[in-house]
């Protein structure tokens, strides 16, 4: 009852045909250097808001320092023990602020650190891409099938006829024949603004 007129794939050679696809990105160097661009615009975005927080931890941890110094030369000053007992008590409270703020000082500049080694090249990503094929048949099943959804979006598929029909055209939209019948396919990815200009192309 269903509108569908592809009616069934064949499974296995339509899982080697969008694995295969996912893996001919990498021969795009247009679309390497769009990826590593906007890894990297990801990755400053991520490192300035860190910094920016850093650099309020570090304001912070100066005040409360100058804070705990004030309290510990006005509690030498005063002449009553009741007084300076409780300078040293707040000096004390502001010392355990302060090592509150190192610590989390600390994390931070790992954390940044971290996000700054990480390193975006073309080169490996295109390396990483060209390999996609053979690395993903080492997971299992169910861990494919969630890689797969990370990448792709949606999937089209339409019967072709290649007597009749014009050659598809567009990001993402291929024409390819599995055993005797041929198919137009069409693979919306995640991020497909990076994949502006670069050609379907046919696949066998």
């Amino acid at each position: 009852e269903a509108s569908c007129q592809v009616r069934n794939i064949p499974v296995r050679p339509f899982e080697d045909l969008i694995i295969s696809y996912i893996g001919q990105i990498g021969e795009h160097p247009e679309l390497i250097e769009r990826t590593v661009k906007a890894a990297n615009d990801t990755k400053n975005k991520a490192i300035k808001p860190l910094k920016a927080k850093l650099d309020q931890l570090n304001k912070h941890h100066a005040e409360l320092a100058e804070a705990v110094q004030r309290c510990i030369e006005t509690a030498k000053r005063k002449g009553s023990k009741n007084l300076a007992d409780e300078f040293i008590q707040e000096g004390e409270r502001l010392a355990t602020e302060k090592r509150q703020i190192e610590l989390e000082r600390e994390k931070l500049k790992i954390d940044i650190r971290y996000k700054e080694k990480v390193v975006t090249d073309a080169r490996i990503i295109a390396g990483t891409l060209k390999q996609f094929e053979q690395v993903i048949r080492k997971l299992s099943d169910e861990e494919q099938k969630e890689f797969i959804r990370l990448l792709v979006k949606e999937i089209t598929v339409n019967h072709f006829d290649p007597e009749k029909d014009k050659d598809p055209s567009g990001t993402g939209v291929f024409k390819a024949k599995i055993r005797t019948r041929w198919y137009l396919v069409n693979i919306s990815l995640y991020g497909n603004d990076l994949f502006t200009g670069v050609p379907g192309g046919g696949v066998k």
